[in-house]
């Protein structure tokens, strides 16, 4: 199970000086929660996006670390480079080592995407300030295929990883649920990579001893799914259309609603896949002349996020539509 999901991922191929390893997990949510559990201590610190998925906070909360917000994306809609920095400094004076998590591609609420230019300014930041502390750089991957081409540009971009500098860990949070849609059988998995050999003894044995703690076994029903979809010819041809189909159509919803929302100037936080949108408009009004026409989002922080993985393609432009008008009813936007 763990090495097809490497070479799903393309992580192996391309890797040949680094050491990879894995552990399948309780789902995305398991992998990341084991990442923190293994290599945080109790009032050591993690570096969150200030726009993010709860379950960050609450994984942290519960192992009693701290987290440490920076900017996900700056004015010109791309990662906030500069702010991590500013962030990472400040860190490196009270912390040993620097523990950073991505969440890319199709981040969740927001749906912005890193690109090459992004990938390579994580990298050198990472490798400038692993000349201070060690870096532990978490990219949760649950929605690798959602991303452009199915997910092909991002596994592109894996490949740059190789630049980065031996005193850089990187850890793959990926889940089974979004990609394989086995979403009750809760399953994932927690990949390694790194340039030092000792790390895979300690990762197997650290993350081996909490996950046995935490939730014993991950399902055999679900990495028997995966493992013989992926080693199959036949069936992995078939699942990977099946694939391809869904986050086409799913890029077709987004396409959809967006036009509406622009035509609109509904404003939204920076979209390039995936399942949700992030309307930037913090106002219970708002949301319940939404809600009244029958279409729900969530409130998000200070946002309201829209999930397009619920609804169909004939339905995003009239989403659109109806967030639109509530919008210009507040507003009097024209």
């Amino acid at each position: 199970f763990c090495q097809s999901l490497i070479e799903y991922c393309r992580l192996q191929d391309k890797y040949t000086n680094y050491y990879l390893n894995a552990i399948a997990t309780c789902g995305g949510t398991g992998a990341i929660a084991l990442a923190f559990a293994t290599y945080l201590e109790k009032n050591e610190g993690v570096m969150l996006p200030n726009i993010m998925w709860p379950a960050y906070l609450q994984i942290a909360t519960n192992l009693e670390i701290n987290h440490h917000v920076y900017n996900l994306y700056n004015e010109n809609g791309r990662l906030d480079l500069a702010n991590i920095k500013e962030v990472a400094n400040k860190l490196q004076v009270k912390y040993d080592k620097l523990f950073l998590v991505i969440n890319d591609p199709c981040h969740n609420p927001t749906g912005f995407v890193m690109n090459d230019e992004d990938y390579l300014g994580l990298i050198a930041l990472c490798n400038a300030l692993s000349q201070k502390t060690k870096i532990i750089l978490l990219l949760d991957i649950a929605y690798l295929d959602y991303g452009n081409d199915i997910g092909a540009k991002t596994r592109e971009n894996f490949q740059l990883l190789k630049k980065l500098s031996s005193n850089v860990m990187v850890l793959f949070a990926f889940s089974a649920s979004k990609t394989f849609g086995i979403y009750g059988l809760r399953l994932g998995a927690l990949i390694q990579m790194t340039t030092i050999e000792k790390e895979v003894s300690l990762f197997n044995e650290a993350t081996s001893y909490f996950a046995r703690s935490i939730w014993s076994n991950t399902s055999h029903l679900g990495m028997e799914i995966v493992t013989k979809t992926l080693s199959d010819k036949k069936q992995r041809l078939v699942f990977e259309e099946e694939i391809r189909a869904t986050s086409q159509n799913l890029e077709q919803r987004s396409k959809r609603f967006i036009e509406e929302l622009e035509k609109y100037t509904v404003p939204f936080a920076p979209y390039q896949n995936g399942f949700f949108v992030l309307i930037l408009v913090d106002n219970p009004i708002f949301e319940q002349k939404i809600e009244s026409q029958g279409a729900y989002g969530c409130h998000f922080g200070n946002g309201y996020r829209i999930a397009l993985s619920s609804i169909s393609l004939e339905e995003a432009p009239r989403l659109g539509r109806i967030i639109g008008q509530a919008y210009q009813s507040i507003f009097n936007k024209k």
